[in-house]
């Protein structure tokens, strides 16, 4: 009997135990409950959690992704043309044939500013390029001498080997450190995001034009300035009112005479023989015979340059002047008259211009008045007019 009062007793407690347990869990499941509907609630009223009494820490607990977001534009994809990389923006630009932006992605580029120079001054050159290569460098190794030691695959999967003449081994690559992205980093190279380095990859070929672009602080470590815009001409001094003056006196020595240190020379102009140039120069017709030996008087032309003073003209220097002087006509000098000669017994005519008279011509031609007259008898010496002719002998 004892012993059957304690079985009781123990059914009792197991009883109380248990219907306590599960009173236990069903508290513990609401409440589970009530919070997933809290956490549902919160996430879809996009709210802060404050009014909940949640306070934010201003810690961002997301970790930013290796891939950058990039820019899509109306480029085609399918019709990739050529790349821009922008040493001061810092980005690289795939276009399309109609200049169209497909894609911007960060890059980072060599440690130190200016173009490259040699080997190993961390620069990344400027110009036009071309890709020359594209390879697959998910294998790839490198000490980048940061203390870090060896580095397997630091390029990402792909090395887009770049042909930039003198220098070689600059490329496009991805990176073993996304944080570097941005910022000047690199040996020489172009750094990409290894997931943008992917995504550029099957857009690319090889022969596709590459330009890299400097920057104001890559100009000022070269020593070079921005074009401000100045006319450097104007910057030191230098004007078109001065070029045109030297040019002006270029012009000058085109006229009628040449002279040199010694010499002078004549230019023959329509209807002069070598009286006429005689009297202008104030000498002989016998002088400029002996000045110019090669030069038959009666058979002068236009634009025929005859020596008046100094030397003896030689007969290569007449040959240099026919040849300097090829417009000058085949035609003799358009006058009338030949210089008078005692040797010399053809008839001799000069056509009467403002002013002649008979005894001006007398002087002109070194004969008389008296002597023209005789020749001329039909003609009244007081009504000359212009454009007769005259018989001078």
């Amino acid at each position: 009997m004892k012993f059957k009062n304690l079985f009781y007793v123990a059914l009792i407690i197991l009883i109380a135990a248990f219907t306590a347990c599960a009173t236990t869990q069903q508290k513990n499941k609401e409440k589970e409950n009530e919070t997933t509907e809290f956490d549902a609630e919160f996430e879809d009223e996009d709210v802060d959690g404050s009014e909940f009494g949640i306070e934010d820490d201003g810690e961002d607990d997301e970790e930013l992704e290796e891939e950058s977001e990039e820019i899509v534009l109306n480029g085609n994809p399918n019709d990739a043309h050529h790349i821009v990389i922008s040493k001061e923006s810092m980005t690289l630009n795939l276009y399309d044939s109609n200049n169209a932006l497909i894609f911007s992605f960060p890059v980072a580029v060599g440690k130190n500013y200016g173009n490259k120079q040699k080997v190993g001054d961390m620069k990344t050159p400027e110009g036009e390029f071309t890709i020359q290569q594209i390879q697959d460098a998910s294998s790839w190794g490198h000490d980048f001498n940061d203390g870090k030691g060896y580095i397997n695959n630091c390029y990402g999967n792909w090395f887009i080997r770049l042909k930039t003449p003198p220098h070689s081994g600059i490329g496009i690559h991805g990176t073993h450190d996304p944080n570097s992205i941005g910022t000047r980093a690199t040996e020489g190279c172009i750094r990409l995001n290894n997931a943008d380095l992917d995504k550029l990859k099957p857009l690319v070929k090889v022969g596709m034009k590459v330009t890299i672009e400097t920057s104001v602080l890559d100009m000022d470590a070269d020593g070079k300035k921005e074009d401000s815009g100045i006319n450097q001409d104007s910057a030191t001094g230098s004007n078109d009112k001065e070029d045109f003056f030297e040019d002006i006196k270029e012009n000058e020595q085109r006229v009628v005479t040449h002279q040199t240190e010694d010499n002078l020379d004549h230019k023959v102009e329509e209807g002069e023989n070598f009286y006429v140039i005689a009297k202008k120069y104030e000498t002989t017709s016998k002088r400029l015979e002996e000045l110019n030996p090669d030069v038959e008087p009666t058979k002068i032309q236009i634009g025929q340059m005859i020596r008046v003073k100094g030397a003896p003209k030689r007969k290569d220097e007449q040959s240099k002047a026919a040849v300097a002087n090829p417009e000058q006509s085949s035609t003799t000098a358009t006058t009338t008259t030949t210089t008078p000669s005692e040797e010399n017994n053809d008839p001799v005519f000069h056509t009467i211009e403002d002013g002649d008279t008979f005894g001006s011509l007398a002087v002109k031609y070194k004969t008389t008045s008296k002597k023209i007259q005789e020749l001329n008898s039909e003609l009244d010496p007081t009504k000359l007019q212009i454009g007769q002719k005259v018989r001078i002998k």
